[in-house]
């Protein structure tokens, strides 16, 4: 019995190791899921894509925000190839993202963040909301929910008033006040009905309802309330404009220019724009009442000169600076307005040239003042070995450096070439073959000259079958296999038969 339970247990916990292996072989994501969900939180940063202050601090935090441009080689530098540099700099914002002292604007955003957004098709989403608000409002009013009703109505109208100047033609803003005038006479208000059937005819003194679109006794009312108003008295204004000559336009539509009056309008409330080239337009709801030829004075102000930039080409030009060591007022400037429109505080440039190994000079640049402060040269070999222990230790700087930068940086010293061997870069043998790439090439001779034609990473290759993961999985594959093996050996293994044994007494 006791042989049999081992048996059975046996073979049970290796069948469920086994499959537990499989899962690890074939699910591999499963054991980083835990890693994987805390780097993106901690990778996690403001969606601001601008500020007005170049200093402009982390609201969350109150850390100083910082940007790391790029790592590029110098002009004279023709042996780096640029995707080291990204490598690094890519490497250098992980080290820098974990840090407590700073927050990291990630340089993958900052092609988002500069994008320049366009008012009409911001203003063509938002009433796009706005009618999905007024469809909510008919809903509620088919549901007698007349109060929510006319809540999501109010809320649709004042969004079409703010984007009128995005608007063709008033006749959205127009639906929507005669379905909250619609919700006002079922809730017994006829005075606010009739206020808003009058609006709509100053919008549209033509309008026509269809039959069927109202209830019959709402379209009675529209029509006695549209023959009172275009039979009644009508009303003028006077409109006149500092500068004259500025362009009038009445619920949309163009009617002249300043000074104007404007005869035979129905009384009620209109939505005047005044516009001049040089000026910031005038917008504003206005009333025509009894008073004949009343003045309406618009004093237009001049709109400021604004020199429009491409965002994206300053900023690419700041590379461009760092590759020629350029630090003068025309980096600054680029710099400042790169720094204003993402709201950093601090830039990181790196400099890279080659020698026996890759020598990388980094700059940290504080935008509040445009002062700059070189930090030590770290080195690294050609298979950047040893990138990820340098990197982390120049992260330590950058973040000590930035809660302590000094009054008075020393000055610069421009980063120079290395002295080679013959024009080549002269370094001891690999100990595998060298695979050519992006980042390295190989005369052949140990000679190894970064930059090098082909396809691979940077510095030497192993073959697939010297790479540790290859027998990593072997091993667990060879494991699981032996474990089923094992495990399926003692589940189908006949279990003994129990025996009993009797000594009857001689005789």
């Amino acid at each position: 019995m006791l042989d049999s339970m081992i048996h059975s247990t046996l073979g049970k916990f290796l069948s469920t190791w086994t499959a537990a292996s499989l899962m690890v072989l074939l699910f591999p994501s499963i054991s980083i899921a835990g890693k994987k969900e805390q780097y993106q939180v901690n990778q996690g940063e403001s969606k601001t894509t601008g500020q007005d202050k170049v200093a402009a601090k982390n609201k969350a935090t109150g850390r100083p925000r910082l940007l790391v441009v790029g790592i590029f080689p110098p002009s004279f530098e023709k042996n780096v190839d640029p995707k080291v540099g990204m490598r690094l700099a890519g490497d250098l914002e992980r080290e820098l993202s974990s840090s407590s002292k700073l927050d990291l604007f990630p340089n993958k955003r900052v092609d988002a963040a500069l994008t320049e957004i366009d008012p009409a098709q911001v203003a063509a989403k938002e009433l796009n909301k706005i009618s999905k608000e007024v469809d909510r409002g008919k809903k509620l009013l088919d549901d007698l929910k007349l109060e929510d009703a006319i809540a999501a109505f109010n809320a649709a109208i004042e969004g079409y008033k703010k984007n009128l100047v995005y608007m063709k033609d008033y006749t959205p803003l127009v639906q929507a006040l005669l379905q909250l005038s619609v919700a006002y006479f079922r809730i017994g208000e006829d005075e606010k009905g009739q206020k808003y059937l009058t609006q709509v005819l100053c919008l549209n003194p033509d309008l026509t309802l269809k039959e069927g679109e109202f209830p019959e006794i709402f379209q009675r009312i529209f029509d006695q309330v549209k023959k009172k108003a275009l039979q009644g008295p009508k009303g003028s204004i006077n409109i006149a404009s500092s500068p004259p000559f500025s362009e009038i336009y009445l619920n949309g539509k163009k009617r002249g220019v300043t000074p104007l009056l404007v005869r035979d309008l129905i009384k009620g409330r209109y939505f005047l724009r005044v516009d001049k080239q040089g000026y910031k337009p005038y917008n504003s709801e206005i009333e025509v009442g009894d008073k004949e030829g009343e003045l309406v004075q618009v004093n237009l102000e001049p709109e400021p000169r604004v020199v429009k930039y491409n965002k994206k080409a300053v900023f690419k030009e700041l590379g461009k600076f760092a590759a020629n060591q350029n630090w003068g007022s025309e980096f600054k400037k680029k710099a400042g307005l790169t720094a204003g429109w993402l709201g950093i505080d601090f830039m990181v440039f790196g400099l890279m040239v080659v020698g026996d190994e890759y020598e990388m000079t980094t700059f940290l640049y504080r935008t509040s003042d445009g002062a700059m402060l070189a930090l030590p040269t770290i080195k690294m070999d050609y298979q950047l070995l040893n990138a990820a222990i340098e990197l982390y230790k120049l992260s330590e700087v950058i973040s000590e450096k930035i809660t302590f930068f000094p009054d008075n940086p020393p000055p610069l010293v421009k980063v120079k070439p290395i002295e080679k061997e013959f024009g080549m870069v002269v370094a001891p043998p690999p100990p595998n073959p060298v695979v050519t790439g992006p980042g390295t090439g190989s005369t052949g001779t140990g000679i190894v000259v970064p930059g090098g034609p082909g396809k691979g990473k940077i510095g030497t290759e192993k073959e697939w079958y010297q790479k540790w993961w290859v027998w990593t999985l072997i091993a667990v594959g060879a494991g699981a296999v032996a474990g089923a093996g094992v495990g399926t050996y003692f589940l189908l293994k006949p279990s003994p038969k129990p025996s009993a044994s009797v000594n009857w007494p001689g005789p």
